[in-house]
């Protein structure tokens, strides 16, 4: 029996992760590090797989429609069952498109990579310190770096959601100013 292996690429991230784990020192750190690594990573794994997804479904469904309206189309699936795929696709085409767009998977993609490749980045800079010798400031320093990361894609991710819910239509309408002082003439 064959035993599949997975691409180069995903052997060396394994590899790193790995390397990465054995590398820091045990405790809070380095289950702190892990965690968001492999967060990251899971998020932007998810992401992607739904970008290619909808990447594929925008290329071929365009398509699939064409061969329905054709007589060859029609001779296949017959006359009236293509008709209702000419009306159904559509339909979860659109619906389809707009939950893409919803759901921002490309940008989302990108995001948690970015975020997981900062993680690393730091990482691998702090185990370089460390392997020189361990300091409590270096360790601060670091568990600071991460958590500057953290927060950052905490603050794009809200930013990001609030302008998707915050359009012109919604926004609270002006009230006039008051006056300051009514004077009465006698």
């Amino acid at each position: 029996m064959c035993k599949e292996r997975p691409f180069p690429g995903l052997m060396m991230e394994h590899r790193l992760m790995s390397d990465l784990e054995s590398a820091l020192p045990d405790g809070i750190v380095k289950t702190r590090v892990i965690y968001l690594l492999r967060w990251y990573h899971k998020k932007a794994a998810h992401y992607k797989f739904v970008t290619y997804i909808a990447t594929g479904l925008s290329v071929t469904l365009p398509a699939f429609l064409s061969l329905l309206n054709t007589n060859v189309g029609k001779e296949l699936l017959g006359s009236a069952c293509a008709g209702r795929l000419l009306v159904i696709l559509p339909l979860l085409s659109s619906v389809g498109a707009g939950f893409y767009a919803f759901i921002q998977s490309r940008t989302n993609w990108i995001r948690y990579r970015l975020a997981a490749e900062r993680i690393k980045r730091e990482t691998v800079l702090y185990i370089n310190t460390y392997s020189k010798g361990y300091s409590q400031s270096a360790e601060q320093e670091f568990l600071q770096r991460i958590e500057d990361i953290c927060a950052n894609e905490v603050l794009e991710w809200e930013n990001l959601r609030g302008e998707a819910q915050q359009t012109p239509q919604q926004a609270p309408p002006q009230l006039p100013e008051a006056p300051t002082s009514v004077q009465e003439d006698e």
